[in-house]
């Protein structure tokens, strides 16, 4: 938290954004809140059920394995984000893996997070509207206030109704201060 308004500052100071902040601004100058929103992304998808597709009459063969017609098959995000051959120590929150990664890396990454929005004709069709929501509320709300769980020892839950819900993470927020 304390590198990713550190951050947001130094853009401040340096007049790089604006009020409210733009997404282009934080898309350019907010490397670091960038990684920590798709790690968190990543680490917590919003859909946590099965995306499930059909297996075509004639049946398919996938890696090996004969599927017959009509099988219901899927994945979710909650598995393909954790997939130790894409994201090494895959349960670790680390937002640095998406600055330090190379171009092949990144790019193989960020196919995977697309998944977090569905897929094929069923890719949601709010996920640019979302993406810009969060690049520019989140950088905005940290610029003005402190946000700090009101009680860090308890551990949150979730709940998975297709959507997967946080139950008991509760922020206070404390408008900061501006030298």
């Amino acid at each position: 938290m304390k590198a990713v308004v550190d951050e947001i500052d130094q853009a401040d100071r340096q007049g790089k954004l604006s009020s409210p902040i733009t997404y282009k601004e934080s898309t350019t100058h907010l490397p670091y809140f960038n990684a920590v929103l798709k790690e968190a992304m990543r680490i917590h998808p919003s859909v946590g059920l099965l995306m499930e597709r059909h297996v075509p009459a004639e049946g398919v063969e996938i890696a090996g394995h004969y599927i017959p017609g009509g099988t219901i098959v899927g994945i979710n995000p909650w598995v393909t984000n954790r997939d130790g051959t894409v994201f090494a120590d895959p349960d670790t929150f680390k937002p640095e893996r998406w600055l330090n990664a190379s171009e092949a890396q990144l790019k193989q990454m960020d196919n995977i997070l697309e998944l977090n929005f569905g897929g094929g004709s069923r890719k949601c069709i709010g996920r640019n509207i979302s993406m810009i929501e969060m690049q520019k509320v989140l950088p905005q709300l940290l610029r003005l206030y402190t946000v700090e769980l009101a009680h860090p020892e308890k551990e949150w839950e979730i709940c998975n109704h297709w959507f997967v819900q946080q139950d008991g993470l509760i922020c206070s927020l404390r408008r900061r201060s501006h030298k």
